[in-house]
């Protein structure tokens, strides 16, 4: 039997595939995110700025204006430290990282 999401575990599951896409790339923008993890706009941004609120990302620059608004560079921030800790029951297993 499968067990339903609810809202706050989508939401930590796409804030993590979020910082994972920023994590394996130099530096990106937030179009780029969207396009690539079929996002929309506005919960890429939410997501981005949990994360940059939390220390675990940093705007680095500009993207050269293409006619708009210049997109911001962001990026992991290195050399933050993480802790691990699971939480397995015999329903679901959950992640949670603290930096």
């Amino acid at each position: 039997m499968r067990r339903s999401t609810n809202n706050s575990e989508v939401k930590k599951i796409n804030r993590n595939r979020v910082f994972r896409y920023i994590n394996e790339q130099k530096e990106t923008c937030m179009t780029e995110i969207a396009s690539a993890l079929e996002m929309s706009g506005p919960t890429v941004l939410s997501l981005v700025n949990e994360l940059r609120d939390s220390g675990m990302i940093e705007e680095v620059g500009e993207y050269k204006s293409t006619g708009g608004r210049k997109a911001k560079a962001i990026a992991s921030v290195k050399g933050i430290r993480y802790a691990l800790g699971l939480d397995i029951t015999k329903i679901i297993l959950l992640l949670h990282i603290q930096t």
